[in-house]
């Protein structure tokens, strides 16, 4: 059946606008470090860059410029993930007409949401573990850029914890250097986070995806268009659109559901 929440396609727009600054920013910032290797002096180049664009910085620390910049590609994707999680959760409740809150424990925020929608281990199974450990590592990295008090060896930890699937995430996200240690995050770890990330929301749609029925009750429930009610044809293609643009549910599809609703159909 094909069903997809509107936090799916919003995370995927999201993503894409903002995947694409990473992606100018990167750009810009290789370009910067090949003109300046042609010059042959990083700071001279630097400070010669300084005045013509008016902003004061005469030298930067080199060993370690490159892996700040790409920590804050990870900050960007984890906020966008994070973003997607909380409309999921707001998205599940309307669909089921249910109500639940995340546990006040120190897992991550895909672990809890999980917890609320399914069985750990089935999902785990589904979503797979070698993306559930990259979310939670790259979590660690945001925090650790983001809150230095961090412990170098709790990021460690998870750094490791990642490399027993190392296989896998070659097979599923090949041809990437990545993922990288703290020290050495790259461009390449924000590929692999970002697509990892949409395979995550996809996989969290299909767990939670409903039957006809339940979609049916959704519609009973929500009593969308009761204005066209003596419109039977104006009111079927107004709930097909609202099926295809909330839940890309299309036509054939669309017209089980109408039947179980027991509205008439032109």
């Amino acid at each position: 059946m094909a069903f997809r929440l509107n936090c799916v396609s919003e995370l995927y727009k999201n993503l894409g606008r903002f995947d694409a600054i990473v992606e100018f920013t990167e750009i810009s910032i290789r370009d910067f470090i090949h003109q300046a290797q042609q010059i042959g002096d990083f700071d001279a180049f630097l400070q010669t860059k300084s005045h013509q664009h008016n902003i004061c910085v005469n030298t930067v620390d080199q060993s370690v410029y490159r892996a700040r910049i790409s920590h804050s590609y990870i900050l960007s994707v984890y906020q966008t993930a994070e973003l997607f999680m909380h409309q999921f959760r707001d998205e599940h409740i309307d669909l089921y007409n249910n109500t639940w809150t995340l546990e006040d424990t120190k897992d991550n925020l895909l672990i809890k949401t999980i917890r609320k929608i399914s069985a750990v281990n089935p999902a785990t199974l589904h979503i797979g573990a070698h993306r559930i450990s990259l979310f939670n590592y790259y979590r660690v990295v945001r925090n650790k850029y983001s809150h230095d008090r961090i412990s170098e060896i709790r990021v460690g930890q998870e750094f490791q914890n990642i490399n027993q699937f190392a296989t896998q995430i070659q097979i599923d996200y090949p041809g990437l250097l990545a993922p990288n240690d703290f020290d050495n995050i790259s461009f390449e770890d924000f590929i692999l986070f970002s697509r990892a990330i949409k395979d995550i929301a996809y996989k969290l749609n299909d767990l939670v995806t409903p039957t006809n029925e339940q979609l049916r009750d959704y519609y009973i429930r929500k009593d969308f268009f009761k204005e066209l009610n003596e419109n039977p044809l104006r009111k079927t293609n107004a709930l097909k659109g609202h099926m295809l643009s909330n839940f890309g549910i299309e036509d054939n599809q669309a017209n089980l559901i109408i039947n179980l609703l027991t509205v008439p159909l032109a």
